[in-house]
């Protein structure tokens, strides 16, 4: 067994790298694809993934193991020795353990997948995901289909009623459509695309605001996550349903990306934070005004040091989306 501790410098996290292959035996060679398998609905559904999908000949598989797993990591490396498992230290949010994910693949693409779904054998081949990377998207987005074979809608349409902003769910029906997020976190992603983005926030701990931040924050950085009918999921157990309840998470992602406005410099798009959004923010946060003003200008400076790679803000982004017929 070989373990390695790694950690995040954006953001610490403290985990192990385990795998039952001998260092001399693991390949230096990168592999075309990684698979990196998130954890949902107990060890049957983790083991019967890992089962049918370990013997990829063009894929490495990477697990992320929660701190529950600690006590039978090693005979699962044992079992499952071409697989190596991420067991992390400490709970973190999914977000976080795909961050972990990508610092560890050592391939051009990761498709990102829960344990409980099944990959079509169509999908799963090397001429297929080839073909979609190299078409250089940050992410693409798949078909996704239910316990009942029904189609799930997996495309994200944001549309501005007035000044609130709604996400409108649509089936995936055809391939070049659009989408926000990626629908369950799910999908084949860009590695060097997706670390230059910084990956997703981990200081937003619900799912549903934490993709919504990815989204709209690559889009604006002129980005595309864009759906391929021919990568096709299906879930072996009901959809989780999503919870986007307006919370802490929300107010992050509200001024990281909501509150920000388009300006140009020296005819160059910039995005900033102007400081009268610190009044609104204020009057809608339950934090007071002194550390709302403390989470504005934290929040302020992170747009002042990334507001050259802003090409457009929520406004330009939602207003020129392409809505499918």
């Amino acid at each position: 067994m070989n373990t390695t501790p790694i950690t995040s410098e954006s953001h610490p996290v403290s985990y192990t790298v385990v795998t039952g292959q001998r260092e001399s035996r693991i390949p230096k060679k990168p592999s075309p694809l990684t698979i990196l398998l998130l954890n949902r609905v107990g060890k049957f559904n983790r083991e019967e993934f890992l089962t049918e999908n370990q013997d990829l000949g063009f894929a490495e598989i990477l697990c992320v193991e929660g701190t529950e797993s600690a006590y039978d990591i090693e005979s699962r490396a044992r079992k499952f020795p071409a697989v190596r498992f991420l067991l992390l230290k400490e709970d973190v949010s999914t977000g976080a353990q795909i961050n972990l994910g990508f610092q560890e693949a050592r391939s051009e693409n990761v498709l990102v997948v829960w344990s409980n779904i099944k990959i079509s054998r169509r999908a799963l081949t090397a001429e297929t995901l080839d073909r979609i990377g190299k078409k250089g998207y940050l992410c693409t987005v798949p078909l996704v289909r239910d316990v009942k074979s029904v189609l799930v809608p997996t495309v994200h349409v944001p549309v501005f009623v007035g000044r609130k902003l709604r996400i409108v769910p649509w089936k995936s029906v055809a391939d070049g459509m659009p989408s926000i997020f990626p629908f369950d976190y799910c999908g084949l992603y860009n590695t060097n695309r997706f670390l230059l983005v910084g990956g997703y926030d981990p200081q937003i701990v619900n799912p549903y605001w934490q993709k919504m931040d990815f989204g709209f924050r690559t889009h604006m950085w002129g980005e595309r996550i864009i759906c391929d009918t021919s990568l096709e999921l299906s879930y072996s157990d009901e959809v989780t349903p999503e919870d986007n309840t307006p919370d802490a998470s929300y107010k992050i992602f509200y001024l990281k990306n909501i509150a920000v406005k388009k300006s140009r410099i020296e005819d160059k798009p910039i995005g900033f934070l102007p400081f009268y959004k610190y009044f609104v923010y204020m009057l809608h946060s339950d934090t007071g005004p002194i550390y709302s003003l403390k989470e504005f200008l934290s929040v302020r400076n992170w747009i002042r040091k990334n507001r050259e790679r802003f090409v457009q803000d929520s406004r330009s982004l939602v207003s020129g989306w392409i809505v499918p017929e």
